[in-house]
C-alpha cells in the first residue's frame, strides 16, 4: 500500500515495551510514513517517557519524529526545558497541545495550546509547530465560530498543519476546512475500531459524531464477530480518508497485530 499515512506511537513507560515499539516502527516504516508522532502524558506516562520514546524512534527510523508537548499545568521554566531537550536531540518540530490534565486558571501563564504556540514561536525560532483540530468542535467550545477563530489565529502564527481529533465523519473535516479563510492542511485521524464499548464512551465524552451506520452494522447479529467487523469498518474509513484527503494520521495504540491485519493482510 503506497499511501501518505503518519503514525502516532504511545509513549512507553517500561523497558519491556521497547521490543514491541521497535517491531511496530520497522513494520510501519514499510508504508513510508511522512513522520511519527509520540503522544504524551496519557495514563501514567509523563513527558520524560515521551522524550525517551522519541529518542528510541530516532534510533530505528530515518523518518521525522514529532513529540507531543502538553501544557498540563507546567510553568514557563519546565516548558523551556522540555523544548531545549528536544532541540538538543535534533527534534525541531513539536506537536503542541493543552493536555487533558490541565486545570485552567487565570493565575497561569499557559491555559490553551495557542498560549504555548505563541511563546515557543517568540522564544524558539528554530521550532516548527503542528497542532490539533476538532472537526466535530471541541467539547468546550461555545460555538463553531470559536473553533474557527482558534484555527485562524494558530495559522496566522505559522501553524499550517493540523491533525484532527479522532473523527468518523469526513464531512465535518470538509466543513471546517471550508469555513477557514486561510490555506491550511487538515489531516484526518483514526484509531482502530475494535472495542465498541470504548468507542461509544470516548465519542460521548468528547462530543464526537458516532455515525448511525456504524451502530447498526455492529448491532446486526447476522454479521461476523465484532472484532472482524471493527477491522473491516476501520479499513473502509482509511480508504475513504485517503481517497478524499490523500492523507491520514493513524493512532497505532502500539498494537502490532492490528497494524499487520489492517495494513498488510489482504481481505
Amino acid at each position: 500500500m503506497n499511501t501518505k499515512i503518519s503514525f502516532e506511537i504511545n509513549a512507553i513507560t517500561h523497558s519491556n515495551e521497547i521490543a514491541k515499539v521497535e517491531k511496530l516502527v520497522k513494520l510501519t516504516d514499510r508504508l513510508n510514513p511522512p513522520y511519527y508522532t509520540v503522544n504524551t502524558e496519557i495514563g501514567s506516562s509523563n513527558w520524560q517517557d515521551t522524550l525517551n520514546t522519541s529518542l528510541l524512534l530516532k534510533s530505528i527510523t530515518k523518518k521525522t519524529v514529532i513529540p507531543h508537548v502538553a501544557i498540563n499545568n507546567k510553568d514557563e521554566c519546565e516548558l523551556n526545558y522540555i523544548a531545549e531537550q528536544y532541540l538538543k536531540a535534533g527534534m525541531e518540530t513539536l506537536f503542541v497541545i493543552r493536555g487533558n490534565k490541565h486545570t485552567i486558571s487565570h493565575l497561569k501563564s499557559f491555559n490553551h495550546s495557542i498560549d504555548l504556540i505563541k511563546y515557543y514561536k517568540r522564544n524558539f525560532k528554530e521550532i516548527s509547530i503542528i497542532s490539533s483540530c476538532h472537526p466535530d468542535f471541541h467539547k468546550e467550545t461555545t460555538s463553531p465560530n470559536e473553533e474557527i477563530n482558534w484555527l485562524e489565529q494558530k495559522s496566522q502564527m505559522g501553524v499550517d498543519e493540523f491533525i484532527c481529533q479522532f473523527c468518523l465523519n469526513s464531512d465535518a473535516i470538509v466543513n471546517i476546512k471550508k469555513s477557514i479563510n486561510r490555506k491550511i492542511t487538515l489531516i484526518p485521524a483514526l484509531f482502530p475500531l475494535g472495542n465498541f464499548v470504548f468507542i461509544e464512551k470516548f465519542t460521548q465524552e468528547n462530543s464526537i459524531d458516532y455515525p448511525l451506520w456504524i451502530r447498526k452494522t455492529i448491532g446486526d447479529t447476522s454479521k461476523p464477530p465484532l472484532n472482524a467487523l471493527g477491522l473491516k469498518i476501520t479499513k473502509t474509513l482509511i480508504e475513504r480518508y485517503l481517497t478524499e484527503f490523500n492523507r491520514l494520521h493513524y493512532f497505532t495504540l502500539n498494537n502490532v497485530d492490528q497494524i499487520e491485519k489492517i495494513f498488510f493482510d489482504s481481505d
